[in-house]
């Protein structure tokens, strides 16, 4: 291994990419292999990044929920050809807009399986009426369950199961944990996930979180960029995203994906999964057709599996890595890579989000051609 190649790319972020501050983890059998940081963590007073700071992740928070369900779907408590309104009754009849605009019941029910794989029908629209009119009423503290009751009620894009599309599944995930475990999603991931795996440093909206560690994420105006000063995935002060909440740092998120590139397996010797299970996980489930309606150029050669994307053709992405290798992205530039097949995974943080169907590919492949280099 020498990681020079990787380090220098790092290095270049901010003169090439606009990007203010960036760290990086790679673990290699429950082994830091590669750290690397740069950059500022605040434009606006050149304070240097050290590598600690406690970043929002946002859809990086997703491949946690869904291992959150795997855990129960391990248990017998779910099954992932369950039908979803055993555990939320409003979603046994729903409806489609036609072409025409009229509303039309599905045919197919929503499945577990669905919401986690994206293909469930809903949309990501998270300001719909009926959750407006529960956070007014509620005076801002209705909570994940009640918030996803709200959010359901609405028409699917499409049949369940008959397209991919970008979509609160996971959050919806979060409420049925929530439901079936009788915890606060939260407290569920911290007893289950994040103690386990000795994760002291992740937070739901950083609300717990140490104040001279938070950093600020940044939106790119006219102007240049401007400081984000509102979690916009933040609904009321008691709901937790199963989506976009999670707030950590580079060596806590490590400790999750360097977990499942081993087995289930976290460095404290905590077990969170079975192998088996973590393939479930990452086994496409999408058609070619499907795969191509993911629309982001990062996404390109991977399919979609239960919560995570997943390697299905390297050639196409102009790939390094193996098939099967896996994981997702945030909003803000968050990037994980699980690759079980050599134990091998990636963590990389940043605050902007900028040019990530650029880098992101280059991460994955100077990770492969550092990994392989030989001295």
């Amino acid at each position: 291994m020498n990681f020079q190649l990787l380090e220098n790319f790092m290095n270049s972020l901010s003169t090439s990419f606009h990007i203010p501050g960036a760290s990086i983890r790679v673990w290699h059998r429950h082994k830091e292999v590669f750290s690397h940081t740069v950059g500022v963590r605040d434009i606006f007073t050149g304070e240097p990044m050290v590598g600690n700071e406690i970043v929002d992740v946002y859809s990086a928070t997703k491949p946690v929920t869904a291992v959150a369900c795997m855990q129960l779907i391990e248990k017998g408590i779910l099954g992932i050809n369950d039908p979803a309104y055993r555990y939320f009754p409003s979603l046994k009849t729903m409806y489609i807009k036609d072409a025409n605009g009229e509303l039309k019941p599905a045919k197919n029910t929503i499945t577990i399986g669905h919401l986690l794989s994206m293909t469930s029908g809903f949309s990501y629209d998270i300001k719909n009426p009926k959750v407006q009119e529960l956070i007014e009423q509620s005076g801002g503290k209705a909570g994940t369950v009640e918030i996803m009751e709200a959010m359901v009620c609405t028409h699917l894009l499409h049949e369940p199961g008959e397209h991919w599309n970008y979509n609160i599944g996971l959050d919806v995930i979060a409420a049925i944990v929530e439901k079936v475990s009788g915890m606060p999603f939260d407290q569920y991931v911290k007893e289950n996930i994040f103690l386990p795996l000795g994760m002291n440093n992740s937070y739901f909206y950083d609300s717990e979180a140490p104040a001279d560690r938070k950093v600020y994420c940044y939106d790119l105006k006219p102007e240049g960029l401007v400081r984000r000063e509102k979690h916009s995935f933040r609904l009321t002060e008691s709901f937790i995203s199963g989506g976009a909440s999670l707030s950590t740092c580079a060596d806590d998120y490590i400790r999750f994906t360097d977990a499942l590139a081993n087995g289930g397996v976290g460095v404290t010797g905590a077990r969170i999964l079975q192998p088996s299970t973590i393939d479930l996980m990452r086994l496409n489930r999408l058609t070619p057709a499907q795969r191509k309606e993911i629309p982001w150029a990062q996404c390109n050669g991977y399919g979609y599996g239960l919560g995570v994307r997943t390697m299905v053709d390297p050639a196409e992405a102009g790939a390094l890595c193996p098939v099967g290798e896996f994981g997702w992205d945030g909003l803000k530039g968050a990037y994980l890579l699980i690759d079980p097949e050599h134990e091998l995974s990636l963590f990389y943080i940043e605050q902007t989000g900028l040019n990530k169907e650029y880098l992101h590919p280059r991460l994955r492949n100077l990770l492969y051609t550092c990994f392989f280099w030989e001295d």
